[in-house]
């Protein structure tokens, strides 16, 4: 849903942006009529000119890590260097996966250096501080 709305919002909105997806559970197989459902409800309701495309979705695999909700060593180091040298909380269910797909995206060369580039965290830091005994983030710990 997080990704279907905001690949809508962006043709509208004019925005010259790529919109990524990055599957923390599930495939992209599972995703995409899920996508494509959300985008003919709406495109039923807006004009031509502003109907999203399927290809304004775009769907990445590969960062499930051990599973929905479990934390591996990947994601808690993840949390930490980001928290660290960020200033940025991720939670391990979600948006640490999801990081590691960002930064992925970027060593390969698909998301250039020198872009400019905006992550969704939709998540909540609760998460993080459920698995707190995983990820190392004892409040009032450095």
């Amino acid at each position: 849903g997080t990704l279907a709305g905001l690949a809508a919002g962006a043709r509208p909105a004019k925005l010259q942006a790529r919109v990524f997806g990055i599957t923390v559970c599930d495939d992209e197989r599972y995703f995409r009529p899920i996508v494509e459902r959300i985008f003919s409800e709406l495109n039923d309701r807006t004009t031509k000119e502003h109907r999203a495309r399927i290809e304004d979705a775009i769907i990445v695999d590969g960062f499930k890590g051990a599973g929905y909700a479990k934390v591996g060593p990947e994601e808690s180091a993840t949390i930490a260097r980001v928290a660290r040298e960020d200033g940025v909380m991720l939670d391990p269910v979600y948006t640490a996966k999801a990081w590691n797909g960002l930064e992925a995206l970027i060593s390969s060369g698909v998301i250039k250096p020198s872009e400019r580039v905006l992550f969704v965290q939709s998540a909540g830091v609760a998460a993080a501080l459920a698995h707190d005994a995983e990820v190392g983030l004892a409040l009032g710990q450095s």
